[in-house]
């Protein structure tokens, strides 16, 4: 396996959009013959550990000092510090808009969600984040000057050295005038770290400098890191950050009208340990891999994790401990029906299935295919009806069942050796240290992936049998430059051409053919008989699973 690699996690832009109508549960999809379920399933408890739980541990390699992640669960304190460069004051009223864009209503934004009540929703009411709003922190310095100024050190600084930089000056600052144990209100689990700040810098991003004729250093963007100063239970310190644009509150409404949260809700999945769905290596000119997997788009786009739009999907929520699924097992009778409510509408049911040969571990660090009912409502009604800041592609219009595949399975690192370990407990992450500890093997960007490129942690299935997010030519070996987005037809419906499941006839979507990513048969096959909606007037799918 390679050495693991720690992320910077960023948001993408995406560069085209799409356009179709959006539809209700039953619109168009009468196709299919209702079946009535012979099993009805038992949600699985609470997971063992969450991602917020290994992220904690993970950055431990390599660091003096633990890195933290946000809690995931409760209620949240965050830190929230504009950031004033010269000659780039915030406007009137930004300020305000800040304060808006983390706690206010879903009228107050005049748009759709503040960072808090989407998480709210997102959750199931299991998380509320309340974010502080500082006072102003000037720089002194110009966008261009700061990247060039020493640290404290001496040493000279660039990148997100500087913003680390800033960011202690920053918070040293907010303890100097609120006292030096102020940031306890930010350390709810008393580790001498604060669990989550925000940098809101007064900059363009460096997209939108681009577009007013200015040429800005990349660091003007949005991206979620960790500092490993030592942690102060007196004097809570930084480490999980958000640094971002105050321009990404005006991305899809106007300033002065309103507020947009989309980028800063993608951030702070970032700060409870989620990593980003879409692939780095497409805009990554040095990546050394094969082509087949440069531009490959393994969600298609549609995700909070990917492009910034919908709802987080049913594997962030089981990782982030909102909520636990449904399980198929080889301990059943099959063939079995069951029926699978819409994830939006039924807090978040999904169902998961090993390998036929395979124990559920408890939490979602495993390999297993994930189903979940998409419907276009709730928090995904908005990014499906409207193509966020006008070139994002739509989210789906119609419902239908997602089909994932999940390579999340957890290593333990011992020096130059990394084990695939099941099970995973609290009790060990808690031992982990830097000559041994865990970390997620699979990333939807191949060059990170520890030991095969094709090797994804979240990867959406399409329906209709033909890979099309690969964006790649294997005729002529030649790769595309392009992103491909999934589309309504990327669900699983009861058409006919649309409707069934195999690993024989899905062996290109794996990396090792008719197998799992550890070698195992996976031994079920799995059919949608009908998408319809229910008598509550959400949406429900008749789903059919054979063993072979």
């Amino acid at each position: 396996m390679k050495r693991p690699v720690f992320r910077l996690v960023c948001a993408l832009v995406a560069l085209f959009g799409a356009s179709l109508g959006l539809s209700s549960c039953a619109d168009d999809l009468s196709t299919g013959v209702w079946v009535e379920p012979t099993v009805t399933l038992t949600r699985q408890s609470e997971p063992l550990i969450t991602d917020s739980d290994v992220t904690r541990q993970t950055y431990r390699a390599g660091a003096e000092n633990p890195y933290d992640a946000m809690p995931t669960s409760g209620e949240v304190n965050v830190l929230v510090i504009p950031v004033e460069f010269s000659g780039y004051r915030f406007a009137d009223g930004v300020v305000k808009d800040i304060d808006t864009l983390f706690n206010g209503t879903d009228e107050e934004t005049n748009y759709w969600k503040s960072v808090s009540s989407f998480y709210e929703e997102s959750s199931f009411g299991k998380l509320d984040i309340k974010g502080t709003v500082s006072e102003v922190y000037f720089t002194n310095l110009t966008p261009e000057a700061f990247l060039k100024a020493p640290d404290p050190s001496g040493q000279s600084t660039n990148g997100t050295s500087s913003v680390v930089s800033l960011l202690r000056g920053a918070v040293a600052h907010y303890k100097s005038v609120h006292g030096s144990d102020s940031t306890k209100a930010f350390d709810r689990d008393g580790d001498g770290v604060i669990d989550g700040v925000y940098l809101i810098y007064s900059f363009y991003d460096y997209q939108t400098a681009e577009e007013n004729g200015i040429c800005a250093n990349h660091t003007y963007w949005a991206f979620t890191a960790r500092d490993t100063l030592a942690p102060d239970k007196d004097a809570p310190i930084a480490s999980n950050f958000v640094w971002a644009s105050y321009d990404f509150m005006y991305g899809a409404v106007k300033k002065g009208v309103g507020v947009d949260a989309h980028t800063y809700i993608h951030e702070t999945g970032h700060m409870m340990g989620l990593d980003d769905y879409y692939n780095y290596d497409q805009i990554n000119a040095n990546a050394n891999i094969p082509l087949k997997y440069r531009n490959f788009t393994p969600t298609g786009a549609l995700d909070m994790m990917d492009y910034n739009i919908l709802d987080h999907d049913c594997y962030s929520k089981f990782a982030l401990g909102w909520t636990s699924p449904y399980l198929i097992d080889s301990s059943l009778d099959f063939p079995l029906t069951v029926t699978l409510r819409d994830s939006v509408s039924s807090n978040g049911d999904f169902i998961i299935i090993p390998d036929a040969s395979s124990v559920y571990g408890g939490s979602a660090f495993g390999e297993y295919l994930m189903l979940e009912l998409y419907a276009p409502t709730g928090l995904n009604a908005l990014d499906s009806g409207t193509a966020y800041r006008g070139n994002r592609p739509k989210g789906f219009r119609s419902a239908g069942l997602k089909i994932s595949h999940v390579d999340s399975r957890l290593v333990r690192v011992e020096g130059n050796t990394a084990t695939y370990v099941n099970g995973v407990t609290k009790s060990d992450l808690a031992s982990a240290s830097p000559s041994g500890y865990y970390v997620v093997a699979a990333s939807n960007t191949p060059s990170y992936s520890l030991e095969k490129e094709g090797y994804r942690l979240l990867h959406l299935l399409e329906s209709g049998a033909s890979l099309t997010f690969d964006n790649y030519d294997e005729a002529n070996g030649t790769a595309y430059d392009s992103v491909s987005y999934a589309t309504d037809f990327t669900l699983f419906s009861g058409n006919a051409k649309r409707n069934g499941f195999s690993m024989d006839r899905f062996a290109s979507f794996f990396e090792n053919g008719a197998k799992f990513n550890d070698g195992n048969e996976f031994g079920y096959s799995l059919k949608v008989n009908k998408v319809r909606s229910s008598s509550e007037g959400a949406c429900e799918a008749s789903i059919t699973i054979s063993k072979n």
